[in-house]
């Protein structure tokens, strides 16, 4: 799996999905641990292929419920869902993706992310809101502020 990540590293993007499609094709229950389909989602997503990243990043989470870790990996997979639907155009579906982490479990970037999304559906007083949540974290986020 490092040999993945490295490839990730180096954008040798078409090498990180045929290693990962190798590994996870292989009976090896090694292979088929953490991390290796969300690898292969951000390959994919790097390649411009968001739905394939999705399905990779939906079968990530699966993974992670499956072995009960930590929500903040679930969280994370979830944003990278969110930026793969916003790249295709599915604003309201990403909302709702993000609108699933708990209030609490948000960081700044689903703040940041959810206040963009708000802003451009017009729920201005939601978008103010979430804008406000990333300041309380960062009071440095000139995004933030401009927005």
């Amino acid at each position: 799996m490092n040999s993945i990540k490295e490839l990730l590293d180096a954008e040798l993007w078409d090498s990180a999905e045929i290693l990962a499609q190798l590994l996870l094709s292989s009976s090896s229950s090694e292979s088929t641990g953490h991390g290796l389909y969300e690898m292969l989602g951000d390959a994919l997503y790097a390649k411009f292929q968001y739905s394939r990243a999705i399905a990779n990043y939906h079968r990530e989470m699966e993974h992670v419920d499956k072995t009960g870790e930590d929500s903040c990996l679930l969280n994370s997979l979830k944003l990278k869902e969110c930026k793969c639907m916003i790249e295709m155009k599915e604003n309201s579906s990403a909302l709702r993706v993000l609108e699933s982490i708990a209030f609490e479990d948000r960081s700044v970037q689903v703040n940041m992310t959810l206040g963009k999304l708000y802003r451009l559906g017009n729920l201005k007083r939601d978008a103010i809101s979430s804008y406000r949540a990333v300041l309380s974290n960062n009071p440095y986020s000139v995004e933030a502020i401009v927005s």
